[in-house]
């Protein structure tokens, strides 16, 4: 999932929360500091440890051939005292998807598919809710965000958690809405991704996981990296964590989640690959090498590092930076697996990324053939934000603004609501609660169970592992979920019992701030069997 790309997203909440308190315990593996840029470099990420409470950290710095940072700060888990080191793993969540589409690039390089290919000459049950569309996608269209899906659609297959297969997933896509002309404009989304998945697996013959194992991270030298994420969350891994316990999720104190493993091994192409900073430094210079190996060789011809760094669909062009907004490009947009904006007059190739409870950023200056980034353990935004800025700003040779305290003051929008705010009232339901109970089934996500428990409602999202817990009523025929696992987000679920009808079910996230991935609106839950035992 993406991170800073998107004021929908939680890692980009940035609360003013004051300023000092550096110093948390570093690791070890640090390169000497005896330069003015590598005290600055450490200066900016011990400044944000402090300020925004974060538990854990690690930056990776590279420019030319050196890679002049690759270290760990805090600890991997709050209440523990191991450190976080050069070789901590972390979930990078969606910079996850420049490895897909570099995978993909290597089969072009092979000539086995071109970019330009339909899906369905490689994936022939691939489909989407238009015919027309469904033939005319390309391999390319579904890196870009530009196929006429909802921003975050069908995110609930794979969000927080699932028991939805690959193959589950590419099947539920003709199922969604597609809410703009096909190639009209940006709406960021997850699931064409898992599909470009399944395209490398089927040409290559094998999981997609298996060929970013083999074809890169061997090659590209990584001594860390975990390409399953179930086979990550062992010994050095960086545990999640976010701030719970208050009125909405991003508030509270900063506490470890429950499960540590947030994205599901069938997420490996959108947001399920797990990186050390030691490694993401060789991934950087081999970015800015244009696909060649620091010891000699390559992973993918000049031609195809172009392709990737080339924009396809525009996000925004807009007034630059402001005095209110110092690092507002003047133009974003995405190319494959890539978003490509400007940062001080400067092309920036960049990528962030969100699962629950994590953070992750890589951001590329072609023109320096420099780059940063950061893994955190925390969802708070502002410390990514500003370490970037600060360490970018120092490759420049530019000091002009304090990244932190920036960071800190400004609180980016809220997520727009996914429907009409719900009133609680103290109007009775029209019906008995019997009424209400039974399975209903929405054609992409799956079966969603209410029942009655304790004298009251409960619901069950049965492909979604302990997403589950009571229903309170809220006024009318609209009830609250109130989920046991704080990490799941609360939706109002406001049911329509039309005489002699079959039941349906809409809902919509609690929180304005919700997450995008929590894409409960667009759910069409009908329901199939009442009386359910």
């Amino acid at each position: 999932m993406s991170w800073l790309s998107h004021p929908t997203r939680r890692g980009a909440l940035a609360g003013a929360i004051g300023l000092g308190v550096p110093g948390l315990a570093r690791a070890a593996t640090e390169p000497p500091a005896n330069s003015a840029l590598m005290e600055r470099l450490k200066k900016a990420v011990d400044r944000a440890m402090g300020a925004t409470e974060q538990p854990g950290a690690a930056v990776a710095v590279v420019r030319g051939d050196d890679i002049l940072l690759a270290q760990g700060w805090g600890v991997r888990k709050l209440g523990a005292p191991d450190p976080v080191e050069a070789n901590t793993l972390f979930s990078i969540a969606s910079v996850s998807k420049s490895f897909t589409a570099a995978s993909l690039a290597l089969l072009i390089d092979e000539g086995a598919l071109g970019w330009d290919d339909p899906v369905r000459r490689h994936l022939p049950e691939f489909a989407l809710a238009d015919p027309q569309v469904s033939e005319a996608i390309t391999v390319r269209d579904l890196l870009l965000h530009n196929s006429g899906l909802d921003l975050g659609a069908g995110d609930l297959m794979v969000w927080p958690y699932t028991l939805h297969t690959r193959a589950q997933i590419v099947a539920g896509l003709r199922h969604l809405p597609l809410t703009r002309p096909f190639r009209s404009g940006f709406a960021y989304d997850n699931v064409l991704y898992i599909a470009a998945g399944e395209v490398v697996a089927a040409v290559r013959g094998q999981p997609l996981e298996q060929t970013i194992a083999e074809r890169l991270f061997a090659p590209a030298g990584f001594k860390d990296a975990v390409a399953l994420p179930s086979r990550a969350v062992t010994g050095n891994f960086a545990w999640p964590h976010a701030r719970l316990g208050g009125a909405v999720r991003g508030e509270g104190a900063i506490q470890p989640l429950a499960r540590a493993q947030q994205a599901p091994d069938a997420d490996v192409a959108s947001g399920g690959l797990s990186l050390s900073v030691r490694d993401i430094a060789r991934w950087m210079q081999i970015q800015l090498a244009g696909g060649a190996l620091p010891e000699g060789g390559r992973l993918w011809s000049v031609e195809q590092g172009q392709a990737m760094w080339r924009p396809g669909t525009i996000i925004r062009v807009q007034d630059g930076p402001s005095a209110e907004r110092p690092d507002r490009p003047n133009f974003d947009t995405y190319a494959l697996g890539w978003q490509v904006s400007d940062y001080r007059g400067r092309r920036m190739v960049w990528h962030g990324g969100y699962t629950p409870g994590t953070l992750s950023m890589v951001a590329l200056l072609p023109s320096l053939k420099a780059g940063v980034a950061i893994f955190a353990n925390a969802e708070e935004g502002a410390f990514g934000r500003a370490v970037r800025n600060e360490i970018l700003d120092a490759l420049i040779g530019v000091a002009d603004v304090d990244w932190l305290a920036e960071s800190l003051l400004r609180r980016p929008a809220r997520a727009p609501s996914t429907g009409v705010t719900i009133d609680r009232t103290s109007v009775a339901t029209a019906h008995p609660l019997s009424a209400y109970v039974g399975r209903y089934r929405d054609p992409w996500y799956g079966e969603v169970h209410i029942r009655e428990a304790g004298g009251g409602l409960e619901i069950d999202f049965t492909m979604t592992p302990g997403m589950a817990g009571p229903l309170e009523h809220w006024g009318g025929e609209t009830f609250r979920s109130r989920f046991p696992d704080p990490n799941f987000e609360d939706a109002f679920v406001t049911f329509a019992l039309p005489e002699g009808g079959s039941g349906e079910i809409k809902m919509q996230a609690a929180s304005p701030s919700a997450d995008f991935s929590y894409d409960y609106h667009h759910l069409k839950l009908v329901r199939g069997v009442a009386g359910l035992d």
